[in-house]
């Protein structure tokens, strides 16, 4: 696996990381200051869902390098 295969989605606000998703019955979420925190989102139509929902815009992030993208 190339480096670039480790990519995924998460949420970020204020320079916070949403670090649980919120669910239809209820918008609680948890946020953290450390990307590799946050919920990690494989599709970006539903990360881009989910920042909208809490006020966010989506970043790519590489656990692997420690890269956040916007």
């Amino acid at each position: 696996m190339r480096v670039k295969d480790y990519d995924c989605y998460i949420v970020v606000k204020n320079g916070y990381y949403l670090v649980s998703k919120p669910y239809p019955d209820t918008l609680f979420v948890r946020w953290s200051n450390s990307p590799y925190e946050g919920c990690r989102i494989e599709r970006l139509k539903l990360a881009k869902m989910i920042a909208n929902v809490v006020g966010g815009r989506v970043v790519t992030f590489n656990p692997v390098s420690g890269s956040v993208v916007n």
